[in-house]
């Protein structure tokens, strides 16, 4: 037991120290915290638009630097994980710290300004980060319970 032990040990040191470093990063834009300019989570479309979550929003930083709003929530939450969809809408997570206030969501973007509920999660849930299957099947974390949320093609 001890040989399997130490082999292992010494293979896992071995990969780690051949393992390549990316340079430095590099500070792509910069926010205003005071004014509540807080990104959370970020997505590209195939057009090279960034969009982000940011307080009960997302918005779009468009290949030339224009930031610009995409959608606004219609409750009182905050918008977490975003990601573009295989049908090009953005979807995105929504929980709220409110409890008088249900935030448990995900929200669907298809155009500048029209946002829409695509599927209204367990309340008690604290969606987070999505991703999506090669069927078009959405999966959505939930670190608060513990638990992964399966939204079937629609």
């Amino acid at each position: 037991m001890r040989n399997r032990v130490g082999v292992l040990l010494f293979s896992l040191t071995s990969l780690a120290a051949g393992v390549a470093h990316a340079d430095d990063p590099v500070l792509e834009r910069s926010f205003d915290p005071t004014i509540g300019e807080l990104p959370e989570s970020i997505a590209f479309d195939d057009a090279g638009n960034l969009f982000l979550s940011m307080g009960n929003t997302i918005r779009r930083l468009t290949p030339e630097g224009e930031l610009e709003l995409w959608s606004t929530l219609p409750i009182d939450a905050f918008a977490l994980g975003v990601k573009v969809g295989p049908d090009g809408c953005v979807y995105n997570a929504s929980t709220s710290l409110n409890p008088a206030v249900v935030g448990a969501f995900v929200w669907r973007t298809w155009e500048q300004g029209v946002i829409e509920e695509y599927a209204a999660l367990d309340p008690s849930a604290g969606p987070n980060d999505l991703a999506f299957d090669d069927h078009g099947n959405l999966f959505v974390t939930d670190p608060i319970g513990g638990r992964i949320f399966k939204i079937d093609e629609q």
